[in-house]
């Protein structure tokens, strides 16, 4: 089996491969293979511009082509493939947002199977989760703010990680004009 994921950002990237490499060792009898192609943040769906004006490294702005890419390459694999969208609601409504990428795919006219992956708040709050492997990954993380964070509780996982994990945190991330 093979799983194409195209995923918001570079810090759920690496919980994907955590999580597959996983999987890939809970069935070793099984040839279970897959990729990630990371955007720089989610973007917006747009309607209108052609492709270059669209063009950025969004995953949103860029969703319909990558999608038509893929499946043109994945679909003589049949049900051996998968793309698997990953990314946070952020502040969309729910349905709503999930209904527009379904016009995505549908639009697309994909032939590979395809799901989209939908974290209701941020895909940052299961990396939060684990303090020991946040340790364990970002061994000069600010400790301070891990401490102020409220496990499942909602509020702005982002903005914890980045404070935790950037020199300068979020307001110097804002000053660069990442935000």
């Amino acid at each position: 089996m093979y799983f194409q994921f195209l995923i918001e950002d570079r810090s759920t990237e690496i919980l994907v491969h955590h999580i597959m490499k996983k999987i890939q060792r809970l069935y070793p009898d099984k040839e279970i293979l897959y990729d990630s192609k990371a955007f720089a943040g989610i973007g917006h769906l747009r309607t209108t511009g052609n492709v270059m004006e669209r063009k950025g490294g969004n995953l949103l702005n860029n969703l319909q082509m990558y999608l038509k890419a893929f499946d043109k390459t994945l679909r003589n694999m049949g049900n051996q493939a998968a793309i698997i969208v990953v990314l946070d609601n952020d502040q969309r409504e729910p349905e709503e947002f999930r209904r527009q990428l379904e016009q995505v795919a549908i639009n697309s006219l994909l032939l590979t199977h395809y799901i989209y992956a939908i974290a209701v708040k941020e895909m940052e709050a299961w990396l939060l989760g684990d303090e020991e492997a946040i340790w364990q990954a970002y061994p000069n993380a600010r400790r301070g703010y891990l401490k102020e964070y409220q496990q499942d509780t909602i509020c702005d996982t982002w903005q914890v990680l980045a404070n935790m994990l950037y020199s300068g945190g979020l307001k110097h991330l804002q000053k660069k004009g990442w935000l």
